[in-house]
């Protein structure tokens, strides 16, 4: 299907979903752009800062189950009310917050309510009538809305603070898109269209993968799903160790100005945006699987050269890296869950439940082990930590595609 014929087939319930990832993902990255002046506010070390990304990342984990497997029992349009009237409340807390214990009750209650939401897209899209490749171009649509939404982040936070300078201000104001997004939600048309999904839990029929409903304790220790887990978990320590702590490393550790160092944040996001919008719009005669593994590839070597950035760096070098950095690593959650749903359909929330867990598991793991290494060592050794991740990725990718081609479920 070209591009303009995709477009028109894209319903209206598909953009308010994209659109509430899109919030999302100004929500999930304002933390990475906000780090020093949240740390010199509330005197935070980087020690704190790691712990901070821990709790987020534990909330996540619970969020990604509320967002999966209950969407069987509750109707999502009431699973959505609740999370968008949690995330109002998570702001509250975060932006009345003077001391660390307030802050961290406020980001573990909108990590829950974020990954929630996002776990819930990514379940009700899966749910939709689409063919595999559809499918795979709608969950890409999902990704370019929250890499769009990142992108939005750098430039929210870079011009609020230069009129308020304040970081509790860029939170404060998001209230204002979560009101949009419950008025888009409350349109008949859309909440006709949610009521239309049934999300019904399937019998364990039998033991076949494209059939039957596994446990979540199958999925995880099934041979041909551990080595997706792998590198959900490797990803997650890539992606947002880089949009926790690049600001951070770049102006501690390479004497870049905060924001250039934002800007090069801005600059990740956005090859992050042009990969999931060729994987959700162009055309291509590679596969899914080969996009993948060519992408990573480029993105051991972004991330290598990230790790060891000359002193002092030119901006136009940071910026360039930093794209193709996000080029990378921009298309792996949809192609990983696609791959898959492909070879069990019924178990699409468990998989993005389970996919999402692990980034989170990643995330949780980058913010102690370079909060660590940077405390006991330098900034620059704890970035390191992330090159090496992203080498372990693309192995752990090539491991699971290598599988998936001598399972008997496989269609090439």
């Amino acid at each position: 299907m070209n591009t303009r014929a995709f477009i028109k087939h894209i319903p209206p319930l598909a953009w308010v979903i994209t659109l509430t990832v899109l919030c999302a993902g100004i929500f999930g990255n304002l933390l990475g752009n906000v780090t020093t002046e949240l740390s010199d506010d509330l005197h935070l070390s980087a020690k704190h800062i790691g712990w901070l990304v821990f709790i987020g990342s534990s909330g996540s984990a619970l969020g990604a189950f509320l967002g999966g497997d209950i969407a069987y029992r509750v109707r999502p349009l009431v699973l959505i009310y609740a999370y968008l009237a949690g995330m109002l409340a998570s702001i509250v807390l975060l932006v009345s917050s003077s001391q660390f214990s307030t802050l961290a009750a406020g980001f573990l209650c909108y990590e829950i309510m974020l990954t929630a939401l996002l776990t819930l897209s990514h379940t009700m899209i899966g749910h939709m009538d689409l063919s595999s490749a559809i499918r795979a171009r709608m969950l890409a649509l999902l990704d370019v809305g929250w890499s769009v939404g990142a992108s939005i982040a750098p430039i929210w936070v870079v011009f609020l603070l230069r009129g308020y300078p304040s970081w509790r201000v860029p939170y404060a104001l998001f209230i204002l898109l979560v009101v949009a997004l419950i008025v888009a939600y409350s349109r008949t048309i859309i909440r006709t269209s949610i009521d239309a999904i049934h999300l019904l839990r399937q019998p364990n029929a039998d033991a076949h993968p494209t059939r039957a409903s596994h446990t979540y304790w199958q999925l995880i220790t099934s041979r041909w799903t551990i080595w997706a887990w792998v590198a959900a978990i490797l990803i997650g320590y890539v992606e947002w160790g880089h949009t926790y702590w690049f600001v951070n490393y770049a102006h501690q550790g390479r004497a870049i100005t905060l924001d250039n160092a934002r800007w090069g944040l801005l600059a990740f996001t956005a090859g992050m945006v042009l990969a999931r919008a060729w994987q959700t719009f162009v055309h291509s005669h590679l596969s899914t699987e080969q996009r993948l593994v060519r992408l990573s590839i480029v993105g051991c070597v972004m991330f290598a050269l990230i790790a060891w950035f000359p002193n002092p760096t030119m901006m136009p070098y940071v910026l360039t890296i930093n794209f193709f950095a996000g080029v990378g690593i921009g298309i792996v959650f949809p192609i990983l869950l696609n791959h898959l749903i492909d070879f069990a359909p019924h178990d699409t929330a468990k998989f993005s439940a389970l996919l999402m867990f692990g980034i989170l598991i990643g995330a949780q793991l980058a913010g102690l082990i370079i909060g660590y290494v940077t405390e006991h060592l330098n900034i620059n050794w704890g970035y390191a930590t992330i090159a090496l991740a992203m080498f372990g990725f693309t192995f752990a990718t090539l491991k699971l595609f290598a599988v998936h081609k001598h399972h008997p479920s496989f269609n090439p």
